[in-house]
């Protein structure tokens, strides 16, 4: 139910987002020729960006417990893939239209905060928020879980569940108000941290179990062969061989099968381990950079220190 609500959602916060930039009016300034300092403004944003996509698809805590509520667990690849696709192609056309409208590097972090205000604008800001409350009961059931088995809380129904689960999301909440640029946080996390869970560790966890799999078949392969070098001939021993030569053979289809006729374009062994190279070093560069620029953006954002939403809100409870 949460998941289908979730979904519901974020079409309609997509659709009310699309139509605020559909009624907004764009600049009636003619835009400048892009110059040295402006492009190299525009790299320094794409890097940012990067941490913040890793930040907003890290989709690794989540992917078990969708698929435990799956009924055909087998097909979690389809509903990985397509929600990629979907999320994809939705902020494709919003940004699409927010250049379209704005250009380049004229909006904020947050676009509901470039936007002008309007019905749908405060619609789709109050969906934001309830989205975000729901997606964190999926997000975070990893970290309630496992805080509950270090306080071994049962694992059903009860207070206590409650009341762990309503003071991690209390704690939640109260740092992010306290940051005063969230966006800051999201690029940094997502950059330095999140961004090696994707793009750097799943090809090295690749290579080493294709390798360990590999050898694994090796290992099989010669005990088989041992096994048949022992044997004496007879008709039960001659019944045996063929049996381990049966299933020898139907293992070794069955894996070049896996292997080689879905990816037939990725033929060599070669080859994959190129491609998990090339990818491991764009993602280092890539990291090392966006670390660097985040840290730099950073220590300016605090010289230029703007006061965080939970400091004006003690001052106003002070006031009363």
């Amino acid at each position: 139910i949460i998941c289908s609500i979730s979904v519901i959602i974020v079409i309609s916060v997509f659709a009310l987002t699309c139509t605020c930039l559909f009624l907004d009016s764009p600049p009636t300034n003619s835009p400048s020729p892009i110059t040295i300092s402006e492009g190299l403004e525009f790299w320094k944003h794409i890097i940012t960006a990067y941490g913040i996509i890793a930040f907003q698809f890290d989709v690794h805590p989540v992917i078990l417990t969708i698929q435990m509520d799956m009924k055909n667990k087998s097909k979690l690849y389809v509903a990985v893939i397509g929600g990629f696709v979907v999320s994809i192609s939705m902020f494709a056309v919003v940004s699409i239209l927010s250049v379209v409208k704005h250009g380049f590097g004229t909006t904020s972090p947050s676009l509901l905060e470039t936007l002008p205000t309007s019905v749908p604008l405060h619609i789709a800001a109050v969906l934001v928020a309830v989205q975000l409350c729901l997606t964190s009961v999926v997000s975070n059931n990893a970290l309630y879980q496992d805080m509950e088995d270090c306080l071994n809380i049962s694992r059903e129904f009860n207070t206590k569940r409650c009341i762990l689960r309503t003071i991690l999301t209390l704690l939640a909440i109260l740092l992010a108000e306290s940051v005063p640029r969230f966006d800051l946080v999201m690029s940094l996390i997502g950059g330095t941290l999140t961004a090696p869970l994707i793009f750097i560790l799943p090809p090295l966890f690749y290579v080493k179990i294709s390798r360990l799999y590999e050898d694994n078949l090796n290992m099989t392969k010669r005990e088989i062969l041992n096994n048949l070098d022992r044997m004496k001939p007879s008709t039960s021993h001659c019944n045996l061989a063929k049996y381990y030569e049966t299933k020898f053979r139907e293992e070794f289809r069955s894996y070049a099968s896996r292997r080689y006729i879905v990816y037939e374009w990725i033929c060599s062994k070669e080859m994959e381990k190129i491609l998990c190279i090339l990818i491991v070093v764009a993602a280092i560069t890539c990291t090392s950079f966006s670390t660097y620029l985040n840290i730099d953006n950073s220590a300016l954002s605090y010289t230029n220190f703007t006061k965080p939403c939970i400091y004006n809100i003690a001052v106003n409870v002070l006031h009363l």
